[in-house]
């Protein structure tokens, strides 16, 4: 009678054992789903943050100067096509100059054309 007593106890105990690691496993799993999510995240944060160190000026005033620097290399040296361009900053996130909106040909256009008057 002894024996089965053991026996059923090592049963119970390899079960529990059994649900204890399938639980680990499966909170183990959840962590490592949610670390790939912030990992894409921090890489997508990151992108997007060196494509505005690229256009964002250091301060406010500048931005317009900045975004036409960019227009004219883009023009210039990428032999890009004004709505190439404006494909570019918008796909990219770049805010316009008035914040609103999407870049178009036409603002590209000006800006390029803009004598420089800094």
């Amino acid at each position: 009678m002894s024996q089965v007593c053991i026996e059923t106890s090592l049963s119970d105990l390899q079960g529990i054992a059994k649900e204890i690691i399938g639980q680990a496993f499966t909170e183990a799993f959840t962590k490592y789903e949610e670390l790939q999510t912030l990992k894409q995240e921090v890489n997508d944060l990151n992108n997007r943050f060196q494509v505005l160190q690229e256009i964002m000026p250091i301060h406010p005033r500048d931005f317009r100067m900045q975004v036409r620097q960019k227009i004219i290399a883009l023009k210039n040296d990428e032999k890009m096509t004004f709505h190439q361009i404006a494909d570019f900053l918008n796909s990219r996130g770049i805010r316009t100059l008035s914040g609103k909106g999407k870049w178009h040909i036409g603002t590209i256009s000006k800006l390029y054309s803009q004598k420089n008057t800094s």
